[in-house]
């Protein structure tokens, strides 16, 4: 059984209007409600016949009212204005300067749609569809009425399907913002994790640098002095002893500086690097590693995967407690193929566990490089991982 590595990325849920990142949004509907007054004004004015005053009072007071709460939508406390409701009050009124404009024939009707555009900046299609459907039953129980008394199916016809293709593009509009919003955040969230992970695993790597300088050079380093010490009070075979501490000492220098800045790759191809690591490994834990590896195996992401490999082997050997463990690699059409597996204990994969860390990180640049990072089972104990990767950049 095979399943990807969870990326660890959080199921956002939509974001309120009054969230930080949608001041924008809110402060361009503020300025759109604004602009909207005087278009309804000259609409309505055109077609008031006996109701210029009661419609001239209408609009001055939502001149007013719109003025007064687009100040307040561009100060701090903008988040304290009960936006939604406002946007469901606009559109009532709207409906009472429709009433009082020509009903069906007033153009007041047509230029209140543009009410539900606003709401795209800061709203989701949820919330649009409500909107649409408050529109439908003020403005539009007005155009139909209106209609329906006067005989003119023409224009309830035409404000319905106005209202429709309005309903249809603001849906959409809004849809759309949502998505880009909830990837951006994904984006943002993605960094932030990078950015602790990294933190995280240069405090590891200073740890473990840490304690194999103590627990081999130094131990080593000790054991030669107290030799050689040994040999100035006059015993010679000591002397053997101080060279062996020493040659260790040289050798878990030599381990650690290849942990640090593997310099495997100058030089040489991957199938060679790779058998040179397994190699060092082999001698440096004991275990049994089989390797299947193409000469051809190669291409333009071999320093990540011989960093990969790295990885999955060093897990294997030192966190798996693996005794037998199997590499092969491979390349067919325009992918290479990496597979590590042993008779660990099983992989239970969490992005930051102690132990699978490197293994999240390394699926990380897998991911980031157009390839794909997969552990699966075997039966009984042991762990199968597969890495697959373009030979070419990721675009």
């Amino acid at each position: 059984m095979m399943w990807p590595v969870p990326s660890g990325k959080p199921s956002h849920p939509y974001v309120p209007w009054n969230s930080p990142e949608l001041h924008d949004g809110v402060r361009a509907i503020a300025l759109q409600r604004v602009v909207a007054v005087p278009l309804l004004a000259v609409a309505g004015f055109a077609q008031a016949d006996t109701h210029v005053v009661p419609f001239a009072i209408l609009a001055a007071l939502a001149l007013v009212v719109e003025l007064l709460q687009a100040r307040v939508l561009y100060s701090d406390r903008w988040a304290s204005v009960p936006l939604p409701q406002l946007l469901m009050l606009d559109i009532a009124l709207i409906a009472v300067a429709v009433a009082l404009t020509g009903g069906a024939q007033s153009p007041v009707a047509y230029i209140g749609l543009l009410t539900l555009f606003t709401g795209t900046f800061a709203f989701g299609p949820v919330y649009i569809s409500w909107l649409c459907a408050w529109v439908l039953l003020t403005s539009g129980g007005v155009v139909i009425a209106d209609g329906l008394i006067e005989g003119d199916s023409t224009a309830v016809v035409t404000y319905l399907t106005a209202l429709l293709f309005t309903t249809i593009v603001c849906f959409n509009a809004a849809r759309v913002r949502e998505v880009a919003s909830r990837n951006l955040r994904e984006l943002a969230a993605a960094r932030r994790r990078l950015v602790v992970d990294a933190a995280q695993a240069e405090a590891r790597d200073r740890k473990r640098i840490s304690q194999q300088l103590h627990d081999a050079a130094l131990q080593s380093l000790l054991a030669a002095r107290q030799d050689l010490e040994e040999v100035a009070a006059g015993d010679p075979e000591a002397l053997q002893f101080a060279r062996d501490a020493l040659q260790t000492s040289v050798d878990a220098v030599r381990d650690l500086v290849y942990d640090i800045d593997p310099a495997a790759l100058a030089g040489s191809r991957l199938p060679e690097a790779l058998r040179g690591l397994v190699d060092r490994l082999t001698l440096a834990d004991g275990a049994v590693i089989k390797t299947t590896i193409q000469s051809d195996a190669a291409g333009v992401h071999d320093e990540l995967l011989h960093a990969v490999a790295r990885e999955l082997l060093r897990h294997a050997t030192r966190e798996s407690g693996a005794r037998h463990i199997t590499v092969a690699l491979r390349r067919d059409d325009a992918l290479v193929h990496l597979e590590v597996t042993d008779d660990g204990h099983r992989l239970k994969f969490d992005a930051h566990a102690e132990g699978t860390v490197g293994i999240a990180a390394a699926a990380a640049r897998v991911d980031a490089a157009g390839g794909t990072l997969r552990i699966g089972t075997l039966d009984g104990d042991g762990t199968r991982i597969v890495v697959r990767l373009p030979d070419a950049p990721a675009a």
